[in-house]
This record gives structure tokens, C-alpha cells and sequence, in this order.
């Protein structure tokens, strides 16, 4: 209503101002405030009545444009919270469908693996071997030993020396003990071409060397600098025992060494399936 009697006030300024003005507003005499006729002080009072309307609706707008936008991010923050909520509701609906179908799968490992003698240690993420008596009760929960290389430098260059490359393997039984190893180590030589060749096959391990729980065992092994190679890769293929040798076990791992920064580590999936090709053909 006001921007309405606004506009109508700064019409009916202008109309008078334009009507009065075709008359004497100005006659020359010494004193410039007397030189100004009643019609022209009357023009001054209406033209600053107008740039007054026009000053107080211009603010009215810039009023109006504040509270639109404060309206307007009200109600985004309203939608905001809204679609919080829901996605809220959503992802606890996900965690608690997936909570449940991951008890499900555990129950279901488990009572596998129990048929075979098993138990899964979810705590230390191992399998642990269940021994029983005569009568069927569990006396004793045994985990079984993983042979593996160190996660730690599992494959380390020594030194080279008299044209043959000097390596070290570090051995590790992890989550119990193990002997009685019948193992080869096969040597798989990349160039800078990905061609791919057999080296040689190493037997490190002594069938009745022992390696503690989480303990390690270091072997040494060397070849030929003329091996031309950007990575080597070292299939760990075979059988051993627990201390006991109550319960064979078996191996058929795959590592590989970069030689440009003496970095090691296993293979999986299909890297590890295109070097196993090697000695499979």
C-alpha cells in the first residue's frame, strides 16, 4: 500500500512541477535567494519531495528484496533439514539391513567351518583349529600356522657382488607355529617388455626347520646379473605341518620385487594368475 501512495505522490509532484514551471520562477537581482519566485521555490519543494518519495521507496525495495531473501533461505534450510532427516533415516536403515545380513554370512562361515574342524577368530582375523576328544567335546582351540613372506621387506636386495645379485627371504609362520615344509620357490623373470621367463626353482626351506608362532626365518638366494629383468616374481608353491605334524597345510603364493625401488609385495587376481601361467604351461 505505502509503494502504491509512494508512486501516487511522486506522480501528482511531477504534474504540478511540470504545470507551474511554464511561468517566471527566476528575475535577476542582487540577492540570489531573492532572485527565486514563489513558483520557483514551490518547483524546489516539490522536486525534493520527489527525490524524498523516490529515496523512502527505494528503501522499501531493498526492505522488500531482504525479506524475500531471508524467506527464501529459510526455506531452503527447511528442505535441508528435511532431506537430512530422511537420507538420517535411510543410511541407519542400510547399516541395520547390512548389521543383520553381516551376521547372517559370519553365522553361516562359521557353521562351516565348524563341519571341518574350524573356528573363526574374528578378533585376531584367523582360523583357529578345534581339537577334540573321543567323545566329541573341544579340549583345545589351535589356530592354524600361514606361511607367508614378511609383510615387512619380505624380499630385500643385499648386495651385488662378483656379477650375481645377493637376495634375502623373510619368512614368517603367522598365528602359530610350523616344520616340516616341502616347498619350491619359483624365480619368474619380467623384462622392460613384459615378457615374462622361468629363472630357476630355489628349495629354501629344510623340511625339519622350525619357525615359531609369528616368528621368522631368514633364507638367502642370488643369480646372475645378466638376468635381465625390471621385476622378479617368486611363486611359493608346497606343503608343511604344524609343530606337531598332526595337520598338513598348503601354500601357493605369489610376490613380486620392483627393482627400481627394492619394493615387495603379494600379487592377487589376475596379476597373480598371468605369472602362475608361467610354470603352469
Amino acid at each position: 500500500m505505502l509503494e502504491i501512495l509512494l508512486i501516487i505522490g511522486i506522480s501528482i509532484f511531477a504534474s504540478i512541477s511540470s504545470i507551474i514551471s511554464t511561468g517566471d520562477i527566476y528575475k535577476k537581482q542582487n540577492n540570489i535567494f531573492k532572485s527565486i519566485t514563489y513558483k520557483g521555490w514551490l518547483i524546489i519543494a516539490l522536486n525534493l519531495g520527489i527525490i524524498t518519495f523516490s529515496i523512502i521507496q527505494y528503501m522499501g525495495n531493498e526492505k522488500k528484496l531482504d525479506l524475500k531473501e531471508l524467506s527464501a533461505k529459510e526455506e531452503q534450510q527447511k528442505r535441508d533439514s528435511t532431506l537430512k532427516a530422511k537420507y538420517d533415516i535411510a543410511l541407519l536403515e542400510m547399516k541395520n539391513k547390512f548389521d543383520s545380513s553381516n551376521i547372517n554370512v559370519i553365522a553361516t562361515v562359521s557353521n562351516v567351518l565348524g563341519k571341518y574342524g574350524y573356528k573363526l577368530d574374528s578378533t585376531n582375523m584367523s582360523l583357529v583349529e578345534l581339537i577334540r576328544d573321543s567323545t566329541n567335546n573341544t579340549l583345545i582351540e589351535e589356530s592354524a600356522p600361514i606361511l607367508k613372506l614378511s609383510h615387512i621387506n619380505g624380499i630385500d636386495l643385499q648386495k651385488i657382488e662378483n656379477n650375481r645379485c645377493y637376495f634375502k627371504l623373510t619368512m614368517c609362520s603367522y598365528d602359530a607355529g610350523s616344520t616340516g615344509y616341502e616347498c619350491k620357490f619359483h624365480l619368474i623373470m619380467e623384462d622392460s617388455l613384459k615378457n615374462l621367463a622361468l629363472g630357476k626353482t630355489l628349495e629354501l626351506l629344510r623340511y625339519n626347520e622350525r619357525i615359531s608362532k609369528n616368528g621368522i626365518l631368514e633364507v638367502y638366494f642370488d643369480f646372475p646379473i645378466t638376468y635381465l629383468y625390471k621385476y622378479f616374481y617368486i611363486i611359493l608353491k608346497g606343503s608343511y605341518y604344524n609343530m606337531d605334524k598332526t595337520k598338513k597345510y598348503y601354500v601357493n603364493d605369489t610376490y613380486f620385487y620392483n627393482k627400481s625401488g627394492n619394493q615387495s609385495g603379494g600379487l592377487l587376481g589376475d596379476s597373480e594368475k598371468r605369472i602362475n601361467d608361467v610354470i603352469n604351461n
